[in-house]
C-alpha cells in the first residue's frame, strides 16, 4: 500500500468518486487527533496549546492559597508570625512544578504502535472497511453515528463510541477529499433513508407526552458530565470551606474548631449539590416537551418529539436502561429514545420490550 495518494472510482451515481485511500498514520497525526477531540476545557478554551502553561499558573495559584490559609490559621492559633513570607516563592514554585509536570503528562501520553500501521479505508455500499497490515475491522453504515469533518481529519463514529479516523493530508488534493468525505455522507444517508423508509406500515404507533419529569428521570440514569467547571467544583468549594473555617476558627478549643469545620464542609457539600441541581433544571428547560409519537417497527424504533427525531436499529443501541417508570433506549451516552410507562399495556409488558431491545443489540454485535 502507498501513503498516498486516494483512489478514484465510479461512484454509486454513476459519477466519479473517491470510494478509498491509503495512508498511515504518523504520531503527529495522533497528537492533533487528540487535541481536535479533547479541547481545552472550561476556563482554557482560549488557550489553545498553552494548556500545559494553565496548568503551571493554577498549580502555582493553588499554592499560594494552601500558603496562606497555612500562614493565618499558625498566626491566629499562636499569636506569631511562624510562617514567614520568604516561605511563599518556594510554595509558589513547588506549586508551579506541579502543574507543569502534570501538564508534560498530559502531552506526552504514550501512543500505541497499532494505531501507526498502514492502512487502507474502504467505502463499501453495506459497510466501512479498515485494512491494516495486522488484519481488518469492518462496521456496518447503521452502527454508524456521525461522519464529519474537524481539524484536518475525517472521523467515522461508531454507536460503541468508537471512533475511526483519515487524515485529510492523505488525499493528493482538497478535492479529492471533499470527493471521500460526500461519498460517506451520501451512503450514509441512503442507507438510512432506505432502511427507515418502508413501504408498510409499522406494528403499532403511540403517542405519549414528554415532560420535564421524564427529562428529569434520563439525566438520572445518564448523568450529567461531570468535566470542566462541574467536576472542579466540589473541590473549589470545599478549599474556601477550609479556608474560612480555619482562619475564623482559629481561635477556639479543639471542639468547637473541628465542628465548625465539619458544618463549612457540609456547607459546601450543600451548596455543591444546590448548584449542580440548579444546572440541572437549566438543562431540563432546554429540552423539548410536549407530545412524542413512536413508531415499533420489527427491526427499529422512530422517536420524534417536537424537532428532535431518532431513529434507533439493533445495530445503533448501545444500552437499554429500565427503571419503573422508563426505558431509555440510548444510541449515545447522553443521547436516546425516552419510553414511558404510558407507552404500554402495564409494566410487565414493557419489562418485556426492554428485554426484547437488549437482546437484538446483543446479537447484531456478535
Amino acid at each position: 500500500m502507498s501513503d498516498r495518494p486516494a483512489v478514484t472510482s465510479s461512484g454509486l451515481d454513476g459519477g466519479e468518486m473517491t470510494d478509498f485511500v491509503d495512508f498511515t498514520p504518523t504520531r503527529k497525526d495522533v497528537a492533533a487527533l487528540t487535541a481536535v477531540m479533547n479541547p481545552p476545557r472550561w476556563g482554557a478554551r482560549h488557550w489553545g496549546r498553552y494548556e500545559r502553561l494553565r496548568l503551571t499558573l493554577a498549580g502555582a495559584v493553588l499554592m499560594v492559597l494552601v500558603f496562606m490559609a497555612i500562614k493565618i490559621y499558625a498566626q491566629e492559633l499562636t499569636g506569631q508570625d511562624l510562617v514567614g513570607w520568604i516561605f511563599l516563592f518556594p510554595a509558589m514554585a513547588a506549586g508551579a512544578l506541579t502543574g507543569n509536570f502534570r501538564g508534560a503528562i498530559k502531552a506526552r501520553r504514550p501512543i500505541a504502535a497499532a494505531l501507526l500501521t498502514r492502512r487502507r479505508v474502504v467505502l463499501n455500499e453495506d459497510d466501512v472497511a479498515i485494512y491494516e497490515d495486522g488484519g481488518e475491522t469492518r462496521f456496518d453504515w447503521l452502527a454508524v453515528q456521525s461522519v464529519e469533518r474537524k481539524g484536518g481529519f475525517i472521523l467515522f463514529t461508531t454507536r460503541a463510541g468508537v471512533l475511526h479516523f483519515v487524515p485529510e493530508r492523505a488525499f493528493a488534493t482538497t478535492d479529492d477529499a471533499d470527493a471521500f468525505f460526500g461519498q460517506a455522507a451520501q451512503t450514509l444517508k441512503a442507507v438510512r433513508q432506505a432502511r427507515y423508509t418502508a413501504p408498510n406500515a409499522p406494528m403499532r404507533t403511540a403517542i405519549c407526552s414528554i415532560g420535564p419529569d421524564d427529562w428529569r428521570a434520563f439525566f438520572a440514569v445518564t448523568g450529567r458530565r461531570k468535566q470542566g467547571w462541574r467536576g472542579a467544583l466540589p473541590y473549589g468549594l470545599g478549599l474556601l470551606a477550609v479556608f474560612l473555617a480555619s482562619t475564623l476558627l482559629a481561635d477556639q478549643p479543639d471542639g468547637p474548631w473541628w465542628g465548625g469545620m465539619a458544618a463549612a464542609l457540609a456547607a459546601a457539600y450543600g451548596l455543591n449539590r444546590l448548584i449542580l441541581w440548579a444546572d440541572e433544571q437549566q438543562a431540563i428547560a432546554r429540552c423539548p416537551i410536549g407530545q412524542a409519537e413512536v413508531e415499533f417497527w420489527d427491526d427499529h424504533l422512530s422517536f420524534r418529539l417536537a424537532a428532535f427525531q431518532l431513529h434507533v436499529a439493533d445495530e445503533m443501541i448501545g444500552a437499554v436502561h429500565l427503571t419503573p417508570t422508563h426505558v431509555f433506549v440510548m444510541t449515545q451516552p447522553t443521547e436516546g429514545a425516552i419510553l414511558p410507562l404510558a407507552l404500554f399495556e402495564d409494566r410487565n409488558a414493557m419489562v418485556a420490550y426492554a428485554a426484547v431491545l437488549d437482546d437484538a443489540s446483543r446479537q447484531s454485535r456478535s
